[in-house]
C-alpha cells in the first residue's frame, strides 16, 4: 500500500451492542430449548466469566458478591475486587504492572489477601462439574472452555480443554526475567510475605495473569478466537456467568451469531447481556468512524436462561440434554427398524 494514500484505507470492525431486548414469549421453556439446541449441535464451545466461580467463593470484580454462608467468613475478602475505595487501591497496586514494579510487597499483600487466598480455598461448584459432565456426554468431545477466570477451577473440576485467556493465579513469574516461580500454597495460606525469584533474587514475583493495560496471551487468544470463528449454523456457543463487557472477549458471542451459530446465555441477572443486534462501523485510516450499519440475527439464534445462578441451571441443563439425546437416539432406532 502507498504510504501517502493510507488515509483512503477503509476498515470494517464489528463491535458488540448490549442494548436490552425482550425475547418473544414461548410455551417452550428457554432451558428446554437450550437443551434441544445443544443436543443436536455438531460442535459446542463454552465461554465463562466470573459469575460461574462466584458460588465457589471467588470474588467477582464488580457488583454484589453472594455469601457462601461459611462460618467466620471475612466480608472484606468477599467484597468485589475493584469496587469502592479499597477496590481502587487494589487496582493501582496488584491490578496494574506499575503497582508490581513500584510497590511489589504491598501489591503481593493485597493480591494474596483479596484474590489468591480465596481462590486457593475455593473448590469447583456444581456449574463447573456440570460442564465436565457435558463434555463426557456430548458427541463432539473435548468441548473447548474459553474462560476469563484466573482461578483454574475448570481444570480442577476435570475439564480437558480450557483456554484461560486472562491467565491463571496458579502460575507465577518473576517481574524481571519472566521465569516461572513455584509458590507453596500452604505458605500463601498463612503468610503475606513476598517471595523472591530463586534465579535472580532481584525481581518480584507476580501472578501470571493479564493486568490492566497488558495484552492477552497471544496463542491462547488466537486459539479461542478460532474456536468461535469456526462455529457454523449447527453449532452452539454456551455463554455462562459473564457480563460480556470486557473486550476483546466480549466480541465472541457476537462473532458466533455472525457465523450463524446459536448462542445460549446463562446468567443470574434478569436482563440479557447479549442481544441479536450486530452493529458494524466503517473506519478510515485514522480510525475515525465514517459510517455504520445494523443487522439483526434471527430470534432462534439467541436463547436466554436468566435469573438463576449457573450452579442451579447447568446441572438441570445437562440432565435435560441427556434426556433429549436419549429421545433422539430412540427415534433413530425406531426409524432404522422401520426402514
Amino acid at each position: 500500500t502507498d504510504k501517502h494514500n493510507t488515509h483512503r484505507i477503509i476498515n470494517f470492525t464489528q463491535v458488540a451492542s448490549y442494548q436490552t431486548t425482550i425475547m418473544p414469549s414461548s410455551s417452550t421453556s428457554s432451558l428446554l430449548l437450550a437443551a434441544r439446541w445443544i443436543s443436536k449441535a455438531k460442535r459446542v464451545v463454552v465461554l465463562t466469566g466470573a459469575g460461574i466461580s462466584e458460588e465457589s467463593g471467588v470474588p467477582t470484580y464488580r457488583g454484589v458478591v453472594a455469601s457462601s454462608g461459611a462460618p467466620g467468613e471475612d466480608a472484606r475478602t468477599k467484597s468485589p475486587l475493584w469496587d469502592g475505595l479499597r477496590g481502587s487501591v487494589g487496582v493501582l497496586l496488584f491490578g496494574t504492572k506499575v503497582g508490581w514494579l513500584l510497590a511489589p510487597s504491598r501489591a503481593w499483600e493485597q493480591y494474596v489477601d483479596r484474590l489468591l487466598r480465596p481462590i486457593l480455598l475455593a473448590r469447583p461448584n456444581p456449574a463447573h462439574r456440570a460442564l465436565v459432565d457435558l463434555e463426557q456426554l456430548h458427541t463432539s468431545k473435548e468441548i473447548p472452555i474459553i474462560t476469563q477466570n484466573v482461578d483454574g477451577l475448570h481444570s480442577l473440576a476435570g475439564s480437558s480443554n480450557v483456554l484461560e485467556v486472562h491467565g491463571t493465579v496458579r502460575q507465577h513469574r518473576c517481574t524481571w526475567n519472566h521465569s516461572l516461580v513455584d509458590i507453596d500454597p500452604e505458605h500463601v495460606k498463612s503468610s503475606n510475605r513476598l517471595p523472591s525469584c530463586p534465579q535472580c533474587w532481584f525481581g518480584a514475583v507476580r501472578p501470571r495473569v493479564v493486568l490492566f493495560g497488558e495484552s492477552l496471551p497471544f496463542q491462547t487468544w488466537v486459539q479461542a478466537f478460532d474456536e468461535v470463528s469456526n462455529l457454523a449454523t449447527d453449532d452452539v456457543l454456551l455463554v455462562v456467568g459473564t457480563s460480556a463487557q470486557v473486550q476483546p472477549v466480549a466480541s465472541l458471542p457476537q462473532l458466533a451469531l455472525e457465523r450463524g451459530a446459536t448462542v445460549i446465555e446463562v446468567n443470574a441477572s434478569t436482563e440479557p447481556e447479549i442481544t441479536r443486534q450486530l452493529v458494524y462501523y466503517m473506519h478510515d485510516g485514522d480510525n475515525n468512524i465514517t459510517a455504520s450499519s445494523t443487522r439483526w440475527v434471527p430470534e432462534h439464534q439467541l436463547v436466554h436462561v436468566l435469573g438463576q445462578k449457573a450452579g442451579v441451571v447447568l446441572p438441570q441443563l445437562v440432565e435435560l440434554i441427556k434426556q433429549e439425546m436419549e429421545r433422539i437416539s430412540n427415534e433413530e432406532q425406531k426409524t432404522s427398524k422401520h426402514g
